[in-house]
């Protein structure tokens, strides 16, 4: 059996464990129902953010995999598809998400492949932190999110084959807005 193959198997096994434990809705619609256009999942769940050191929780519960959850965050404008609806992050602030009606996978291959993108406006001399995890309390850190709308390579972060969550945090100065956060 090839590396390849088993990389592949294991993915297989990781899949199944994650849809088989999820206490959200099922992760696919019923029907002939996307959860948005081409297949592709965006970020259904704001957990939290951070601003001016205020930490504010956001989640309400499990969310339907066909209906946003309420919040009373503003940051909630980051949740869904990429419709040009941007939360800016602030000097240091956090935004955390999740994907509990979805996750993101790492595709592998024998070139770098995009995992999932950030649509976000960067300015010039911007960044962000980005991290992701399985659950809320285990980040790893990925990347930095250095320019509009970029594309990030799960294979960067050893062991993060699947993820549900992303946690991005502004470098220091601001400029930075996210749109959404869409596994491809």
């Amino acid at each position: 059996m090839t590396k390849r193959s088993t990389g592949d198997s294991r993915k297989s096994i990781l899949v199944t464990i994650l849809l088989s434990a999820c206490s959200a809705e099922p992760l696919t619609p019923p029907g002939d129902v996307d959860l948005a256009p081409g297949g592709h999942s965006f970020a259904d769940t704001l957990f939290a953010v951070e601003r001016d050191g205020q930490i504010t929780q956001c989640n309400g519960g499990s969310p339907s995999c066909l209906v946003l959850p309420e919040t009373s965050c503003d940051a909630k404008l980051a949740l869904g598809t990429n419709d040009g609806q941007r939360w800016d992050l602030g000097a240091n602030g956090t935004l955390e998400v999740a994907f509990l009606c979805g996750f993101i996978m790492e595709h592998g291959g024998d070139a770098v492949t995009p995992d999932f993108k950030i649509w976000a406006t960067v300015t010039d001399g911007s960044r962000a932190i980005v991290e992701v995890g399985p659950d809320p309390s285990h980040y790893q850190r990925l990347d930095f999110l250095d320019e509009s709308d970029k594309s990030f390579a799960l294979e960067r972060v050893p062991g993060a084959e699947i993820v549900r969550y992303v946690r991005i945090t502004d470098a220091g100065q601001g400029g930075v807005s996210i749109d959404a956060i869409e596994a491809l």
